[in-house]
């Protein structure tokens, strides 16, 4: 007569220590999690990435618009998608995309900062006439380049006194900016280098900036235009 079997036991092939409540590790649940992170996080740096390349074709507030657009629209999909599945789907996909979308927008944010506020050269769209300046000439410099955005625009010049003029206007000379695309703003003094940052006052699509020398009537500058930015 065979022997009877003893029924098994709930908890038998448990791992030792592990309690009747205890859930093993879902490998499968992580995969899923996983891929839909990197679905998320790919899809929403190349929204941020094509966001800043029409930043640096244009101006903050067309990349905004079609940052902020493209973002509701891929949020409205993904919510719709989610939906399609469980309820335990739908709770992966939000994870997921809260997670992806901390990395974006750190990532995201740094570039967006960092191209707003860099200086864009514009030396190769700027011209000076007249360089050398006196009492009774003017140097015209004109930027032949919107400024979007910007608010100021920073030149740089090398100075030295020219062969006609009487005396050493680089340590008595002042030189004066006006025109109507700027703010009004003291004389500055002169140097060997000189460096000025003018507060634009609502210019066209480009900007206008005479030079004048503050000095004796005999002194002659000549300037020469090193590098000219458009900065905010």
């Amino acid at each position: 007569m065979a022997a009877e079997s003893k029924p098994a036991r709930p908890d038998a092939g448990a791992a030792p220590g592990a309690g009747a409540g205890a859930r093993e590790p879902d490998p499968e649940g992580r995969r899923y999690f996983s891929v839909l992170f990197l679905v998320h996080l790919v899809l929403m740096l190349t929204l941020v990435g094509v966001a800043v390349a029409v930043l640096r074709i244009g101006d903050s507030a067309t990349a905004l618009t079609f940052a902020g657009g493209g973002f509701i629209a891929y949020v409205s999909a993904m919510t719709l998608y989610a939906r399609r599945d469980e309820r335990q789907e739908v709770t992966q996909h939000l994870l997921a995309f809260l997670a992806a979308f901390l990395v974006v927008a750190l990532v995201g944010g740094g570039a967006w900062w960092f191209l707003a506020t860099r200086p864009e050269n514009v030396s190769g769209d700027a011209r000076l006439s007249g360089g050398t300046i006196g009492a009774d000439a003017t140097a015209r410099l004109v930027v032949d380049a919107e400024p979007g955005d910007n608010d100021r625009l920073r030149l740089t010049f090398t100075a030295r006194d020219s062969v006609a003029g009487a005396s050493p206007c680089l340590r008595l000379g002042k030189v004066r900016f006006v025109g109507a695309d700027i703010e009004a703003m003291a004389p500055i003094a002169l140097k060997e280098t000189l460096t000025a940052t003018l507060a634009l006052d609502d210019p066209g699509p480009e900007v206008v900036v005479d030079l004048q020398l503050v000095g004796s009537a005999d002194c002659r500058v000549e300037l020469t235009l090193e590098k000219a930015e458009y900065r905010r």
